[in-house]
């Protein structure tokens, strides 16, 4: 026989907010520069209302070298996060972190199909180039932040799963790089959408 509370249960479970059930909100923005969408802008979120525990290591991070270029050319990943450098350009490719304030590394010289991988436990903008192609440029943006995000080609970010509360929200992006913007927002229980974050001047 069925308990005379399943129906109810039921529905409030239904009608409960989403964050209730584990599952959080969605924050959404954009982020430009003078107007114009900023793509790969690397976006992640702060919690005030409760000390930071570390975050597990993204075990899915790579940047794939194509057509001469990092793909993506900006990532943003938790401390002790290991990434995976593929090459699949039909020729040899270099990768190394200049160092600077933040490791500096070489994984040497490999050809096409195979792969490379460097941990990344310092937090801050990680920059890497190749030695034989100059122009290659990428950033690993390490981050202690559960909630990251990098924009799409319209400057647009996602965010899902954010428990209501009170964040500091920060960007970056390499066309600013000397600027890490930051602000405060509060999530509701209907979530964040609308945010404009403006990076620069628009030079």
């Amino acid at each position: 026989m069925r308990s005379s509370l399943f129906t109810p249960l039921v529905a409030a479970a239904l009608l409960a907010p989403p964050y209730l059930l584990g599952q959080g909100v969605p924050v959404q923005g954009a982020v430009v520069n003078g107007g114009t969408p900023l793509s790969e802008a690397a976006v992640y979120l702060e919690a005030l209302d409760q000390p930071s525990e570390p975050q597990a290591p993204d075990q899915n991070a790579t940047i794939d070298q194509i057509h001469l270029r990092f793909v993506p050319s900006v990532v943003v990943v938790p401390p002790g996060t290991e990434v995976r450098f593929l090459n699949s350009d039909p020729l040899p490719h270099n990768v190394f972190g200049p160092g600077g304030r933040v490791d500096e590394f070489d994984l040497g010289t490999y050809p096409q199909g195979l792969f490379q991988v460097h941990r990344f436990d310092e937090e801050g903008v990680h920059m890497v180039l190749c030695h034989i192609h100059p122009q290659m440029v990428a950033y690993v943006v390490v981050a202690n932040a559960l909630h990251r995000a990098t924009t799409s080609a319209d400057g647009l970010f996602s965010m899902d799963g954010v428990p209501p509360g009170r964040y500091r929200l920060h960007a970056w992006h390499p066309r600013r790089p000397r600027e890490s913007f930051q602000t405060d927002i509060v999530v509701e229980s209907t979530g964040v959408s609308g945010l404009r974050i403006t990076l620069g001047s628009g030079r």
